[in-house]
């Protein structure tokens, strides 16, 4: 005969609850909390991790400085060339370098010297009446040039001052190797070498202008382009490095070739 056992006997099992003794030690076992010395070797081990971040995080920082240097300069030549095309008269365009170790609200900006640049500016006027102004066959083209702009009614400042630091224009042509094999006959003109006697300021007209630019390129009503001082070159171009500080890094790999063509006024970037 099978034996079959009542719910009531089936639960006095199932229902076992842990003395009130047991709980009591449970309840009231020591936690482990992390010691001293296991706090100093986890915030050793963060501190040399953010030793080893801080060096990376500013390698980045410095390289997409120097993109956005490059690009400022390509994309203002660029637009500069549009303009005179588009409004079929003459722009000037210029750069400038400047002491990077002084205040960006510093007028004017200090022209780089040896060992103190690291600061690139650009700036760009424009003819008003649509005439080219610039005489290169003049006797004294300094005197011509300042004689015709003088009263600041033929020069009209085209946008903004465009500048960044971190970036330098060094003065010798940079290797023609790899990515930077660029068209090099007839040899290409040094922008960066170039200091004619014309000169612009910016802001056009300011009593104290914050940058001269001495260093400047002509874009004609077809797009041409010249260097202000040095006509009949057909290719001229642009060295540019980054700068730490005020300091050229002539090191780097990290460098960059603007190209222009004198009959097109197109401009080329060359990169590694």
């Amino acid at each position: 005969m099978s034996t079959h056992r009542s719910p009531g006997a089936r639960g006095s099992h199932s229902g076992l609850r842990p003395s009130p003794k047991r709980l009591s030690v449970e309840t009231n076992r020591p936690r482990r909390a992390f010691s001293l010395i296991e706090l100093l070797v986890a915030v050793g081990v963060i501190l040399v991790l953010m030793g080893l971040a801080v060096p990376a995080f500013s390698y980045i920082k410095g390289g997409n400085d120097f993109a956005a240097g490059v690009s400022m300069i390509a994309n203002s030549l660029e637009q500069s060339r549009a303009y005179a095309m588009a409004n079929n008269t003459y722009v000037f365009w210029g750069i400038q370098e400047c002491n990077a170790n002084l205040p960006e609200e510093r007028v004017p900006q200090e022209e780089a010297g040896e060992g103190s640049g690291g600061r690139v500016a650009v700036g760009a006027v424009v003819s008003l009446d649509g005439t080219r102004i610039y005489d290169p066959n003049a006797a004294d083209r300094e005197r011509d040039w300042e004689t015709k702009t003088r009263s600041g009614t033929r020069l009209m400042q085209l946008g903004s001052i465009l500048w960044r630091d971190g970036v330098s224009l060094p003065t010798d042509p940079l290797p023609g190797t790899g990515n930077l094999l660029r068209p090099s006959s007839p040899t290409p003109l040094q922008i960066s070498e170039v200091k004619d006697s014309l000169s612009f300021s910016s802001p056009q007209g300011s009593p104290k202008p914050r940058h001269t630019f001495t260093r400047c390129i002509q874009f004609d009503p077809q797009g041409g382009a010249t260097v202000v001082g040095s006509e009949g070159v057909y290719r001229f171009e642009l060295g540019i490095v980054p700068a730490r500080g005020a300091q050229r890094d002539s090191n780097s790999a990290n460098v960059a070739v603007l190209q222009v063509d004198a009959v097109t006024g197109a401009v080329k970037v060359y990169r590694p």
